[in-house]
């Protein structure tokens, strides 16, 4: 039986380096190895939820890089053999709930029809496998994974207020720049109606100067 090429491809990622530990390998590393595969995981799910498996693309691409990086750093960590198999057990349980979805994404033009796609058992087959994962765990692993997902969730929090706060800031200086560049235009209207003013004051002392006949009309200055 053909595997679907998602899986091949996975599978293929972990017999490479499975076990090994090198100086790049770093056991601090693994807390953090699971929030990611945990929040590409719930990505995924999010998007099928939504019927948007575009959507979910990216992160089941980055999903085979992220569960590679588990399994090496997991004996570095320190799981014994028995929860380093319960561990493969939920990434396993994890491919065949992505396999699915993935090969239901449209790619190179073709037109699927998501909407005869039933996603709730592959849904549901995530879901089991991400509580099969925290249960393979050590319990002081676990809490280092739910403090790594708190310091993401604060410095994600922090980024996007300083996006606000220099969106504001950017507003700010266009209102300024329009109530500059209104005040200019009143004083140079202003000024415009200065100018005329002092025209028709001209336009009065020359009248003045000339006196009027009979008629009222200006006499020409004398020879």
């Amino acid at each position: 039986m053909r595997l679907p090429l998602l899986t091949a491809c996975l599978t293929a990622a972990f017999s490479i380096g499975c076990g090994q530990s090198g100086p790049e390998l770093d056991p601090k590393q693994f807390p953090k190895a699971l929030i990611t595969l945990e929040s590409l995981t719930e990505e995924i799910i999010s998007a099928a939820e939504a019927g948007d498996l575009l959507a979910a693309d990216q992160p089941m691409h980055r999903f085979g890089k992220a569960s590679s990086m588990v399994k090496q750093l997991a004996r570095p960590a320190g799981l014994s053999d028995q929860q380093q198999t319960k561990l493969d057990d939920a990434i396993s349980l994890m491919l065949d709930g992505l396999s699915p979805l993935h090969d239901a994404i449209p790619h190179g033009g073709s037109e699927k029809k998501v909407d005869d796609i039933d996603f709730a058992p592959h849904i549901q087959k995530l879901k089991d496998a991400l509580a099969e994962l925290r249960a393979a765990l050590p319990p002081e692993i676990v809490a280092e994974m739910d403090e790594a997902a708190a310091k993401r969730a604060t410095a994600s929090a922090d980024h996007d207020e300083s996006t606000h706060d220099e969106a504001d800031h950017e507003h700010a200086d266009h209102d300024e720049a329009g109530h500059d560049h209104a005040d200019h235009a009143d004083h140079d209207e202003a000024d415009h109606d200065h100018a005329d003013h002092d025209h028709e004051d001209a336009e009065h002392e020359e009248a003045e100067a000339k006196p009027a006949d009979g008629t009222g009309a200006a006499l020409p200055p004398p020879a």
